[in-house]
């Protein structure tokens, strides 16, 4: 029994561990500015604010679910199924185009360094060298 909790302990505290950390907010290097705040990163992912200091801005989603989950609930306090019912009906009323999204971190990032008006988001330990990006905000998830 006592080994059969401890698996069962040890599962948990790994399972927390892949979830625990901050998400980075990343643009190109060459991005004008040096931080975004909450409420900026909000408007550019609905579609809202398409210009930052004159660089039309290119957000990137991400495919993977739980990255993507913690990052609207933190950001936009939306559900991905309430974030896609929100672009289809803004796509059908407003026009606009939804963010792109990728299928791993590291085609954020290469995304993100490619593209000089491009803005994602990665978990902080995905960053393996800030080499042609700079990260605008950190957001912490428990």
């Amino acid at each position: 029994m006592r080994k059969i909790i401890m698996g069962f302990f040890i599962v948990l505290v790994t399972a927390a561990a892949s979830h625990a950390g901050g998400i980075s907010i990343i643009a190109n290097s060459s991005f004008n500015k040096n931080s975004l705040t909450m409420p900026q990163v909000k408007d550019i992912y609905l579609g809202k604010m398409e210009v930052v200091d004159g660089v039309r801005i290119q957000p990137i989603d991400q495919k993977e679910e739980t990255i993507k989950q913690d990052f609207l609930k933190k950001t936009l306090d939306m559900s991905p199924d309430d974030y896609k019912s929100y672009w289809v009906r803004r796509v059908f009323r407003e026009g606009g185009t939804p963010p792109s999204a990728k299928g791993s971190p590291e085609d954020v990032i290469k995304a993100v360094r490619d593209g000089k008006g491009s803005i994602g988001y990665v978990r902080d330990e995905d960053i393996k060298s800030k080499e042609g990006i700079k990260v605008l905000l950190t957001i912490s998830v428990p």
